[in-house]
């Protein structure tokens, strides 16, 4: 205790003499107060005190704050090898950040390809500015959620559109590799990313097809109730096609609101229009001429 107590004065005579490295040691190597010493490294942005800061969690195993720790003292091969040597790339990654040069990516990709990881090794090629082997490495990769075709989007956005990747994605979305065409969201969302607004616009109206095939109505309302707005924002004029198919689905939602509201003549009028265009309803034909006979009658329209 009587050691402990000269050590913490002398921390306290070393942080009031500035007197930074020493203020360090002594933490690290006689109180084993490395909070302290982490505080002091940071707010004074201490190279050589964040080294052995470093060491320090070096030899407890700590290898993730290690790196952190080597990154910040400017060794960022050692800290890269560090990372290698105890699958902490991740970390050393998020680290890095912003900073990273161009090789340090192509370095951190070409670890994640040997890991086998082929959507990490992506990201990171993406970021190295190299197109070509990132899109085939999303290309390569499954992901329960989708993630890894809109990473592949975004390679081809990030590209400015070079038709060679354009290409290959639009293939893999069609499934001419594998027969297995995919989720024609993808091809909305890349030609969105291309600003290529009225391909967008057909893929939207041929989606919103489907899902009312299927009779989720407000999906497909939803799908181009959103790419008109992008179309107007655009200044992009929207076709009567869409226009058309917006108004009817937005009729049939609105019937029930006004139903409710005793408002049997409004009810009435959107029903009749969407009786009109019974064949987009196919799930719910009868339901729908029903319907429509009922508030006529109770409106007293003919």
């Amino acid at each position: 205790d009587d050691l402990d107590g000269s050590f913490r004065e002398a921390a306290t005579a070393y942080l009031e003499a500035k007197d930074y490295l020493a203020y360090v040691r002594v933490n690290l190597d006689h109180l084993r107060n490395p909070d302290a010493a982490v505080e002091v490294v940071k707010s004074k942005g201490s190279v050589e005190g964040a080294k052995m800061v470093a060491r320090f969690f070096q030899s407890l195993g700590d290898f993730g704050s290690a790196i952190r720790f080597l990154v910040m003292s400017k060794c960022s091969r050692e800290a890269f090898t560090m990372a290698q040597t105890h699958n902490q790339m991740d970390i050393y990654a998020e680290v890095i950040g912003d900073d990273a040069t161009p090789e340090d990516l192509k370095a951190i990709a070409l670890h994640f390809e040997k890991q086998n990881d082929p959507i990490q090794a992506g990201r990171f090629w993406l970021r190295a500015g190299e197109y070509a082997k990132a899109l085939k490495h999303f290309l390569r990769s499954t992901s329960e959620d989708g993630s890894h075709i809109d990473l592949a989007i975004e390679v081809v956005s990030s590209s400015g559109g070079q038709d060679q990747l354009t290409q290959q994605l639009v293939e893999y979305l069609m499934g001419e590799a594998d027969g297995q065409p995919k989720d024609l969201r993808y091809i909305f969302k890349l030609y969105m990313a291309l600003k290529q607004y009225q391909e967008a616009a057909r893929t939207a109206i041929i989606i919103a097809r489907e899902e009312q095939v299927a009779g989720n109505y407000r999906n497909a309302r939803d799908v181009l109730l959103s790419m008109y707005r992008q179309l107007q924002t655009e200044g992009i004029r929207v076709s009567a096609e869409m226009s058309q198919s917006l108004m009817i689905l937005q009729s049939y939602l609105i019937t029930k609101m006004h139903i409710k509201r005793n408002d049997h003549l409004k009810g009435a009028r959107m029903l009749v229009r969407v009786a009109s265009n019974i064949s987009r309803f196919p799930k719910h034909v009868v339901n729908i001429l029903t319907s429509t006979v009922i508030e006529c009658h109770r409106s007293g329209m003919k």
